[in-house]
């Protein structure tokens, strides 16, 4: 009888630590969240980690024509736009998937790479 008991008690403590971790992880998350912004804020947050990784990725494979300096005045001035939540999301991610799927693999020319940071700068709501 003592052993079922303990073996009860053990599953009341488990229960309770487990229940006590999820608490926790779940307010962490809605303090995270509610930093962002809420739902808006979390959108341009990760529209922010896109432009961040695609920067990356348009700089590897620019045109020698196309200098660092003009992409990445570019990207800034879209980045300022994200973070003051002036910028259609909507044209953003068409522009960001445009470019993904037309030159992931291959290098763009110097008119395909003025096209891409024209759709950018057209991205931002004045």
């Amino acid at each position: 009888m003592s052993r079922s008991s303990s073996f009860l008690g053990y599953y009341r403590r488990l229960f309770v630590f487990v229940c006590t971790c999820v608490l926790l992880v779940a307010l962490l998350c809605g303090v995270t969240y509610r930093q962002l912004g809420g739902h808006n804020g979390a959108r341009y947050w990760m529209a922010g980690r896109a432009l961040d990784a695609l920067e990356v990725k348009v700089l590897r494979n620019r045109p020698d024509d196309i200098s660092v300096e003009q992409v990445t005045t570019n990207f800034q001035i879209i980045r300022d736009a994200n973070r003051e939540q002036t910028i259609d999301l909507d044209k953003l991610y068409s522009a960001l998937r445009g470019y993904q799927t037309k030159f992931w693999r291959n290098k763009p020319s110097n008119d395909q790479v003025r096209q891409f940071l024209s759709d950018l700068t057209n991205a931002t709501r004045e």
